[in-house]
């Protein structure tokens, strides 16, 4: 298992943050996972408020999300998710909210495994990142706020190998999820 964990004064300074935004790069921006390094496609800089329901809230109507689902990561953990599927659902991510209540995320589904990057643009707290293949964790990264606007002045992660998914939670959630933990996707009815 892979944890990455930048300082404390990134913490500091992503309070301080008006903005909320996390970015993947696979062609566009925001706070998700993108497979070309362009940009972000899941996880995006802009979004709904925070929520303090168990169920996650939708995303804006310009990202919204396309459905829910609840993720089993090993024998115990569970979340439930929102589902982006579109580049614009991706790129939105979870971007613009203040928190992540515990035990909801996102999930962002791939076409097909590739190298994945996602960053942080505007994001208030971290998160923990699963990269996903054949469902099973390649690692999880901790990954802290970067309190700049634009993706293009913020750090990047990039994917330990070809993904075919990724899992945004509050982070720590994943603490002690390591590489070929099983993942389990029960999308709700639509």
């Amino acid at each position: 298992m892979t944890r990455t964990r930048a300082g404390v004064a990134a913490g500091l300074l992503a309070l301080a943050a008006a903005l909320g935004g996390c970015a993947s790069t696979s062609g566009t921006s925001g706070s998700g996972p993108t497979a070309d390094g362009s940009g972000p496609t899941a996880d995006g800089p802009t979004g709904p408020g925070a929520t303090s329901s168990p169920r996650p809230s939708p995303a804006s109507p310009a990202g919204e999300a396309t459905g829910t689902a609840v993720v089993t990561v090993g024998d115990d953990l569970e979340f439930r998710v929102e589902v982006a599927r579109t580049a614009e659902a991706q790129q939105q991510g979870l971007s613009g909210r203040v928190e992540v209540p515990p035990g909801t995320g996102m999930l962002f589904p791939f076409d097909g495994p590739a190298e994945r990057q996602v960053w942080m643009a505007g994001m208030r707290f971290p998160i923990d990142v699963a990269w996903i293949a054949d469902g099973a964790v390649l690692a999880v990264d901790t990954l802290e706020p970067c309190t700049e606007p634009e993706d293009s002045t913020c750090p990047r992660w990039t994917s330990p190998g070809p993904a075919d998914a990724l899992l945004e939670v509050p982070a720590g959630a994943l603490d002690g999820v390591g590489e070929g933990t099983p993942v389990r996707v029960q999308e709700d009815d639509r």
